[in-house]
């Protein structure tokens, strides 16, 4: 097929309006994010140089993410979506304390807020053990990830970070 062919039958194809359904928009034209569309499924999602995704590959080229496949029961449609890079910058991740620092069966220090016993028996419970000369809790670093107390968990000098 000739380039003018295949241009030609692309701009048959009417563009999306910002107004269709497959756009989670509400009466206001407000988009907001969410769950998709009731009826719109994901079929597949194919990464760079899959079957399905040379067309867009073609297009967009390093940029090109993936590639996703919707099909909608309600409205009986099929949608071929693209996920492309439109902006790259460099950029330094904040320290986060503790973040897969430590082994899951590391024992680590945990000094808790000095409210509530609820915290504590549940501190006891996931395995903790009070330290009554550091005056801190030790437990397994999986138990305080699971507890949610990353932000409590005391470095080698003994204080939070």
């Amino acid at each position: 097929m000739s380039e003018k062919g295949r241009i030609g039958n692309s701009l048959k194809k009417a563009p999306l309006h910002p107004l269709h359904p497959l756009f989670a928009a509400d009466a206001k034209g407000t988009y907001r994010s969410g769950k998709p569309k009731k009826g719109l499924r994901t079929v597949s999602v194919r990464r760079p140089g899959q079957k399905g995704t040379l067309g867009a590959l073609r297009d967009y080229g390093e940029r090109l993410v993936c590639v996703r496949y919707l099909k909608d029961g309600i409205r009986c449609k099929r949608y071929k979506t693209v996920e492309i890079i439109i902006h790259e910058e460099d950029w330094t991740p904040p320290p986060q304390a503790h973040r897969g620092a430590f082994a899951p069966e590391t024992v680590v220090a945990v000094r808790l807020p000095s409210s509530g016993n609820d915290l504590r028996a549940r501190v006891w419970s996931a395995g903790g053990r009070w330290d009554s000369e550091a005056k801190v809790w030790r437990m397994p670093y999986k138990a305080a990830c699971k507890l949610k107390l990353q932000a409590h968990i005391l470095d080698d000098e003994g204080d939070t970070p």
